[in-house]
């Protein structure tokens, strides 16, 4: 059950985590740790909401078991407390020796349970309860979510669609608006991978089929407009999102450019690293401003955001000038990044042929 909250960061009208709880056997309140991960910015505030009704001053918790976690960046007196009437459906990896859940994921609120009635569960009925969301990410139904996504981590299925969900509010603005190509790994990545950018016929729930006159020639683009499609699409086995760099509004002007930095082999990670130091130190003197993106594979990427006003013709014109006379301070270290291996590759469109 709920016994407090806490605000998200950067928004006081949603919830950043709920603080749980559980009744021991003398019937005292036990903190169970905090969940922050399982819903999106509406249900965030829709939480707050409704548990800003039923604040109260004091901790329902049994004195001093409410302590942050050794990673915990949750500061002393951030908690808000609570009435102890909400019961939340969590699922959950395990039991900490401390008494705390690991790697908890909220899964909605119970209205058939009373609060009163919560307990700490044994072994044989969290299984039972597991059997009944342990398969789902939020209201989507996860087939094979035992399936073995990356052999060297024993990263499941069930595990890359859950992440997906958590981060659908932070990832959706890179999407929502944009072409995207999908790279899908029915046996995960070391399996056969293909890329799909048409629906064909192997559609994916909530996905959208755009005009085809953006890309005249081709049959419609896609674009995942939501969370849930998102949510959908990884539950399709997609593993890797991407997208092209402009808007459907102005299809043919980017709005950001990439600079893929890939390591060679034998490249080490810090010579990587010292690569986008290198590139944004050329792009800042050359009056661009840039940011840094994980690839999601072994490099990185140098993000450059850009008014929609050239063509992708224009930009990479303007880009090869640019390299073509490397401010002075800078080129000789760039050089040796290459010499080692480090390519270093603008990325405009970004769309498979």
């Amino acid at each position: 059950m709920i016994g407090g909250f806490t605000d998200r960061a950067g928004s006081a009208v949603e919830v950043g985590g709920l603080l749980l709880g559980y009744h021991d056997p003398d019937g005292k309140l036990q903190y169970a740790g905090n969940v922050g991960t399982g819903w999106n910015a509406a249900t965030g505030a829709a939480l707050r909401k409704r548990l800003a009704k039923i604040e109260v001053a004091r901790s329902p918790f049994a004195p001093g078991t409410v302590k942050s976690g050794r990673w915990s960046k949750r500061a002393a007196g951030a908690e808000h407390w609570v009435k102890p009437e909400l019961v939340a459906e969590v699922s959950f990896a395990e039991w900490t020796p401390d008494g705390r859940v690991r790697q908890p994921v909220f899964q909605g609120l119970r209205s058939d349970k009373a609060a009163s009635a919560i307990t700490r569960e044994t072994a044989a009925e969290a299984s039972r309860a597991a059997a009944v969301s342990a398969n789902r990410a939020g209201t989507v139904k996860v087939s094979h979510p035992e399936r073995i996504i990356d052999p060297s981590t024993g990263l499941r299925k069930l595990n890359l669609v859950r992440y997906y969900e958590s981060i659908g509010e932070w990832m959706l603005p890179h999407l929502k608006g944009r072409p995207v190509s999908l790279v899908r790994g029915p046996r995960g990545i070391s399996g056969q991978l293909f890329f799909q950018k048409h629906d064909d016929k192997l559609s994916i729930p909530g996905l959208r089929e755009l005009d085809p006159a953006l890309w005249s020639g081709h049959a419609a683009l896609l674009e995942v407009p939501t969370a849930e499609a998102l949510v959908s699409a990884a539950q399709m086995n997609v593993i890797e999102f991407h997208t092209w760099n402009s808007t459907i509004r102005n299809i043919d002007k980017p709005d950001r450019m990439v600079f893929d930095l890939d390591p060679g082999a034998g490249v080490a990670w810090t010579h990587v690293q010292e690569a986008a130091l290198l590139t944004r130190a050329l792009l800042t003197e050359l009056g661009l401003s840039s940011w840094l993106q994980t690839s999601g594979g072994k490099g990185l990427h140098v993000v450059v955001p850009l008014a929609p006003r050239l063509s992708y013709d224009a930009a990479q014109g303007l880009l090869a000038g640019d390299r073509a006379a490397p401010c002075a301070d800078h080129s000789g270290a760039l050089r040796r990044q290459e010499r080692t291996g480090q390519p270093r590759r603008t990325d405009l469109r970004r769309l498979p042929a």
